[in-house]
């Protein structure tokens, strides 16, 4: 296994990389990726990276990890590690507009020290209701196979081993089941259930899962849109592995040997800058879409070769571009690419194959 230690500018581009093991705890490996990412140009990280900004997700931002930073003196703004809710006081402003809206409020943790903005994704909060209606789902088919059970000659009837079933589906779906109020129904005799019933709480599950989150930051002055914008070059670096473990197919890699993995990583790199450099360009001109939607887009446009032979022998090749929709012309003039639309290019050969001009 292999890790690939990123630096990316403002704009997403890769600034420095270094390949580094892959088969360590990824919250330990924090102050290592600082050092092999600078070591090359003889100062410490610390120096290095002085007047910037370590941004973290969720996972790497361990509490000791945050005090190490404050240590040596870095800027951070990272995500929380433990669930929020919305606060009462403060003002909620927008940070991001649209469908996918995004509203935070900022708020100073006089106990750490820290500020703390408190966001509401749309977006977010959408797809946690999804994942929290697919939990339910489960978590309710699960107790109604052991209220079936009840009824089967070979069913687990015993009260001990229903309350074990029971336990065991609530660990499983632990997010979700402490929105339940679980019965179970015994015999006269107190040995054996006869009837398993549950009822969601309505007053918890409006409480849960609200598509809120928190980013801290150790910054001494700064703003919400400040902290926002800073956050969202996380988003770019995940975005950028993400395009390069998929699209780019720097996964799986094949090689054995630790100059081709090297050279596979290499080329990743460089085909991402060419990717980037793109995207960037269609983003200035307002096209946001994923490479794959870009991809998808152009795929459906072609190009034609006609050949014909002349009575001389001659092989005439005539190739014509399809006719472009109007997604596709619009991210060629995005590009810079207005003849490309309806190029005809005619080539002739002679019984050689050579070109005739």
């Amino acid at each position: 296994m292999v890790t690939l230690g990123l630096v990316l500018d403002g704009s997403g581009f890769p600034k420095k990389s270094e390949i580094m093991a892959g088969n360590i705890s990824e919250p330990s490996t924090l102050k290592l990726m600082l050092d092999q990412l600078t070591q090359q140009t003889g100062e410490s990280s610390q120096q290095s990276f002085q007047k910037r900004t370590v941004v973290l997700d969720a996972g790497i931002a361990t509490e000791d990890n945050l005090k190490w930073l404050s240590e040596e003196k870095y800027q951070y703004v990272v995500v929380s590690r433990s669930k929020k809710t919305m606060p009462e006081k403060g003002k909620l402003i927008t940070l991001k507009a649209g469908p996918k809206s995004v509203q935070g409020k900022l708020i100073r943790n006089k106990t750490t020290e820290e500020w703390e903005l408190y966001c509401i994704s749309e977006d977010r909060k959408k797809k946690e209701q999804a994942i929290k209606s697919l939990f339910r789902q489960r978590f309710e088919d699960n107790l109604k196979q052991i209220g079936e059970s009840l009824h089967k000659p070979s069913g687990t009837k015993k009260l001990e081993k229903v309350h074990q079933r029971i336990g065991r589906a609530k660990e499983k779906y632990k997010r979700i089941s402490a929105l339940y109020e679980i019965k179970v129904v015994p015999d006269e005799y107190h040995k054996n259930a006869v009837e398993v019933t549950w009822e969601l709480l309505v007053e918890k599950e409006t409480k849960k899962l609200t598509g809120v989150y928190c980013l801290r930051s150790n910054i001494k002055k700064t703003t919400a849109t400040s902290l926002w914008s800073i956050y969202t070059n996380l988003n770019q670096v995940e975005e950028a592995f993400r395009a390069m473990k998929s699209e780019l197919g720097m996964r799986p890699v094949f090689h054995q040997k630790e100059h081709r993995v090297d050279a596979h990583l290499f080329i990743t790199l460089l085909a991402y800058h060419i990717m980037h450099s793109i995207r960037l360009t269609l983003k200035k001109a307002g096209i946001s879409q994923s490479w794959e939607s870009i991809r998808n887009i152009l795929c459906y446009q072609f190009r034609v070769t006609t050949s014909v032979t002349t009575k001389e022998k001659k092989i005439i090749h005539i190739r014509k571009n399809a006719r472009a929709n109007i997604d596709q012309k619009i991210i060629y003039r995005a590009m810079g690419m207005k003849n490309i639309v309806n190029v005809i290019k005619k080539t002739m050969l002679d019984k050689n194959g050579n070109v005739v001009t």
